[in-house]
């Protein structure tokens, strides 16, 4: 049974050594480098994270790293980002998500109001972004 932890991780170290030993796969969202603007996409700084996924690398295991990306909120984080994953040993593969609304609907259902960014990536985005963490 191939086993996938799925984290942001922001959590304890002491967690990710419970789990290491019968984790196949880590997938590791990244969301910003610069703290300050992690603090304003998520309401939380970024040095637990970050520190957990350098321990991660340096105990070899399996990581994929996904960033999504939203337009006005971390597109200025990508080069940051790339730098920041060439330091690591194993150099995991990373991949580039796109910012959607599809839950849109869904607070449209619920009688809320939308809180969602209204920006969609563009291609050229995309692409710039990209060859800024050099993926």
């Amino acid at each position: 049974i191939h086993t996938a932890v799925d984290t942001c991780g922001c959590v304890s170290r002491e967690a990710f050594e419970k789990v290491l030993p019968y984790t196949d796969l880590f997938l590791y969202d990244l969301k910003a480098i610069d703290p300050q603007v992690h603090k304003a996409c998520t309401g939380q700084e970024n040095g637990q994270i970050l520190e957990n996924l350098r321990y991660l690398d340096s105990r070899g295991a399996a990581i994929e790293i996904r960033i999504p990306f939203v337009p006005g909120h971390n597109e200025d984080q990508m080069a940051a980002i790339g730098e920041f994953l060439q330091t690591l040993q194993t150099k995991p593969p990373v991949k580039l998500l796109a910012y959607h609304n599809f839950a849109g609907s869904k607070y449209h259902a619920l009688g809320l109001p939308c809180t969602l960014p209204a920006q969609l990536p563009t291609q050229a985005q995309l692409d710039t972004a990209r060859k800024q963490l050099k993926i």
